[in-house]
C-alpha cells in the first residue's frame, strides 16, 4: 500500500498515510482470516508435490482480489 500509493501513483504523503490508516486494518484482518485456512487446507488435503502450486495459485488470486478492491 505504501509503495503503490507513494511511488507508483505519485500521491502526496499525507494522502498515502490517511489511506493506510483507513484501509490497512481491514486488509490485515482479511489476510489473518484467509491465509491460515488456506495453509490448513494445503497441508491437510493437498499432496506434497502440489502444495507450492496451490499456494502460488491462491496467492495470485489474492493479489488480483486485492488489486480490484483497492479503491
Amino acid at each position: 500500500m505504501l509503495y503503490y500509493g507513494f511511488i507508483i501513483e505519485g500521491r502526496p504523503w499525507i494522502h498515502v498515510k490517511s489511506k493506510i490508516k483507513k484501509e490497512y486494518p481491514t486488509v490485515q484482518y482479511a489476510g489473518w482470516t484467509f491465509w491460515p485456512v488456506i495453509g490448513w487446507i494445503n497441508h491437510r488435503h493437498v499432496p506434497l508435490q502440489f502444495r507450492v502450486i496451490l499456494q502460488s495459485f491462491v496467492a495470485m488470486c489474492w493479489y488480483v482480489f486485492s488489486v480490484y478492491n483497492k479503491d
